[in-house]
């Protein structure tokens, strides 16, 4: 299936399977994505994400805090909410080494929504829907 890195980051263990990241920021991602867990305000079910990451239907609502909880956390998007197109660009440019394709991707897909967590979770989407990267993720204890 393919997806992007704040999509599928679940359990205690996170294997990503992604050109161009490197060891250290798979483990940013997963101590990233234990910080939002430890929040109680950010906390989603693993279950949840494991359907989110199978494309499965999940309430917005729910997961929406924790996928902004990640972007923010990560740099895609500022404390306010806001898309940082300069960082996201930066990372995009990880995986996408075609400029034009990632000037394309970053022009359609870094789009401020009606809330920082649907901005959050429809970029995820449109860079998802949009490149030919696929990530894989292992849960493991």
């Amino acid at each position: 299936m393919r997806g992007f890195v704040l999509l599928i980051c679940f359990g205690t263990f996170v294997t990503v399977l992604v050109d161009g990241l490197t060891d250290e920021e798979k483990q940013r991602i997963s101590a990233v994505h234990t910080k939002c867990q430890a929040d109680p305000v950010t906390h989603v079910d693993e279950e949840i994400l494991k359907q989110l990451h199978k494309g499965e239907h999940v309430d917005r609502s729910i997961v929406g805090v924790h996928i902004l909880c990640m972007s923010k956390n990560l740099g895609f998007q500022k404390e306010n909410g806001d898309i940082d197109k300069k960082r996201t660009s930066k990372k995009f440019g990880r995986v996408i080494h075609d400029d034009a394709k990632l000037d394309e991707t970053v022009k359609i897909c870094a789009l401020q929504k009606t809330t920082p967590e649907e901005t959050a979770l429809d970029l995820l989407k449109c860079f998802r829907d949009n490149t030919d990267h696929s990530i894989h993720a292992g849960h493991h204890h």
